[in-house]
């Protein structure tokens, strides 16, 4: 399995005078995630590797109350491993 998202987004549509300051400017960010499953010794397991705001974009999101304080999250890497437990096929 493996994706890739590209989200771009802008607030044009608020009107003047509608907030404390102006809206912040549009944004792209790129996400991917990849991940695959095998087995060992009848162990099936699952492993991801995710990312999100892998160009390490500045933003603020318009919805987010804490844009009048600070930029949103930077690059974010997740490592994930799952291993069912009770799921061993031993007989």
């Amino acid at each position: 399995m493996c994706r890739c998202r590209c989200k771009r987004c802008s607030s044009k549509n608020v009107p003047p005078n509608s907030d404390f300051v102006p809206p912040p400017a549009g944004y792209t960010l790129l996400n991917a995630q990849i991940g695959t499953n095998f087995a060992i010794k009848k162990q099936h397991i699952k492993i991801g590797l995710s990312g999100n705001n892998l160009l390490n974009t500045t933003y603020r999101d318009y919805l987010d109350r804490f844009r009048y304080f600070a930029d949103a999250i930077g690059t974010n890497v997740s490592l994930r491993i799952t291993v069912p437990i009770g799921a061993l096929n031993v007989p």
